[in-house]
């Protein structure tokens, strides 16, 4: 809040500028050679009745909404334990929980898209002076930028089911293994421990009308609360340590004297090892369908992406636009300098 308007400007000396420069063009430096240097003649050379950027809807407003509830997490979970056999137990655990009162940007005062402009109102967008300000939401005659309200309205719901299977160290073996598989739903756009963590909320008048509530909660639902895709939904952990029967007494080498029993006796085996599912998202803009529909490859086709000189090596996941002079495309000597391995029924969506 400490860069708020009027709170805040930024003065500059910069003859580049055409409306500091002497002759009233740009790249001024360019032209001349220095007259001021600094620490030398410098002084009350930056003069601070110009503030620069100054104009009609360049400068943001940030507030706190009044209303701030600490934010809260309710947990549940129940879990069924059984041991099955000597010294490992079997484990299923239901699990979840609900975050609610977690920060979100509300965008008061945005100006409207040129596509809804032109919807709604069948006009020119508007020019001059005050262009930046006649398509705000909230005021378009003051001079207001953007308004931004940090609310606390986000929140998130998480449920799954952990089955787990553990052996304590017995007979020389000790294993744990577990399998996680999680719902993780969110409406804020930043589940990773960023620093504000918020889903942008405007105005109904920011879109087209009847495509979004006006209720605020229930438009914030509709367009933000989502899987948390960061978060996944299948996960797989294992550990391990077992002794290596060798040694004195053991299986193998079990004469060993005591000498020999110093350099292969007493080894073990141990290793951990993860794994867990992602998600891949198709692009959200630049849709233009030719017939062909989406196919997902994923690992059905190995390719190499060969257009920096150097060949790295890939799969190709989707059927997404790859220019046609680069689809295992050959340079004048023969090598390659595209997508090499591109299948010859390649058609993009």
């Amino acid at each position: 809040m400490r860069s708020n308007f009027p709170l805040a400007a930024s003065f500059s000396y910069d003859l580049n500028n055409a409306a500091q420069s002497p002759d009233g063009i740009a790249n001024y430096w360019l032209r001349s050679a220095p007259q001021v240097v600094n620490g030398v003649n410098s002084a009350n050379v930056l003069s601070l009745s110009q503030a620069t950027g100054i104009t009609p809807g360049c400068c943001g407003i940030f507030f706190f909404n009044p209303n701030q509830p600490d934010a809260r997490t309710h947990t549940w979970n129940v879990t069924f334990e059984k041991q099955f056999m000597n010294n490992t137990v079997a484990r299923i655990r239901y699990l979840g929980n609900h975050t609610s009162n977690l920060f979100q940007q509300y965008q008061l005062n945005d100006a409207i898209p040129s596509y809804v402009w032109y919807m709604t109102k069948g006009t020119p967008l508007p020019t001059g002076a005050t262009s930046n300000i006649a398509r705000r939401l909230y005021d378009n005659t003051s001079g207001y930028g953007s308004l931004t309200s940090y609310n606390l309205t986000g929140w998130n719901n998480n449920q799954g089911v952990e089955l787990e299977m553990e052996r304590r160290f017995a007979r020389g073996v000790a294993f744990h293994i577990s399998y996680d598989l999680l719902n993780a739903f969110a409406s804020t756009s930043c589940n990773s421990g960023c620093a504000i963590g918020t889903a942008v909320i405007r105005d109904p008048g920011y879109y087209l009308p009847g495509t979004v509530p006006t209720d605020y909660d229930e438009r914030n639902r509709y367009l933000n609360y989502q899987r948390a895709t960061d978060v996944p939904k299948h996960r797989i952990k294992w550990n391990f340590l077992v002794d290596v029967p060798m040694g004195r007494g053991k299986k193998l080498l079990g004469n060993a004297n005591r000498v020999l029993d110093v350099f292969v006796g007493g080894w073990q085996i141990a290793g951990s090892g993860s794994l867990r599912s992602t998600w891949f998202a198709l692009p959200t803009g630049n849709w233009n369908f030719t017939g062909e529909p989406v196919h997902v490859y994923g690992y059905k086709y190995p390719i190499q992406n060969c257009t920096s000189g150097v060949c790295v090596p890939g799969y190709l996941w989707w059927n997404g636009y790859i220019p046609a002079n680069k689809i295992n495309s050959r340079d004048a000597n023969g090598n390659p300098n595209g997508y090499e391995g591109i299948p010859a029924d390649y058609q993009p969506a």
